[in-house]
């Protein structure tokens, strides 16, 4: 018999396949008629995973208002550079999650901006760039809500990718 690849989330067998012996205590069968298949649950897992995913998008709301506040004032501070936009963000994200300058919090994340241009941003939109593209090359708006001394390490790992 096949095992399953993640133990303990969600996984499934044939009907024809399962027998008594196979459950086992805190699992939970679940049958589908329509695709005779069982799904061992264990239980609270679906639960963890929908307030992991609630609590994602509430911190996703929270980064998103941080950084229309931060932009509403001036940058922290404005770089140029000659490189293409995606060539500048992709390196940002890459030197922004090196563990060995920024210890275990060192997280990163890319997205597209709405109006052209990249953003790449650390967790709770503490630090984050804004990256355009221009006809001379690329404009880095660099946003940081505290100065302070791992605010002043991005920037400088920032810098390296102009």
């Amino acid at each position: 018999m096949k095992k399953p690849a993640l133990r303990g989330l969600l996984f499934f067998w044939p009907v024809g396949e399962m027998a008594c012996e196979r459950f086992s205590r805190g699992r939970v069968p679940i049958v589908y008629p329509v695709s005779g298949t069982v799904a061992f649950s264990r239980r609270g897992s679906m639960m963890r995973v929908l307030m992991a995913v609630m609590v994602a998008v509430l911190l996703a709301g929270c980064a998103g208002s941080a950084m229309n506040e931060a932009r509403s004032k001036n940058p922290y501070k404005v770089l140029s550079s000659a490189k293409a936009e995606q060539v500048v963000a992709q390196c940002v994200q890459f030197a922004w999650q090196d563990e060995a300058v920024f210890g275990v919090d060192a997280s990163a994340y890319l997205e597209s901006a709405k109006v052209g241009g990249y953003t790449v941003y650390t967790r709770s939109a503490e630090s984050f760039a804004d990256i355009r593209g221009q006809a001379s090359g690329t404009t880095v708006n660099y946003y940081a809500t505290q100065d302070n001394w791992v605010a002043k390490r991005r920037l400088a790992a920032l810098a390296t990718c102009l």
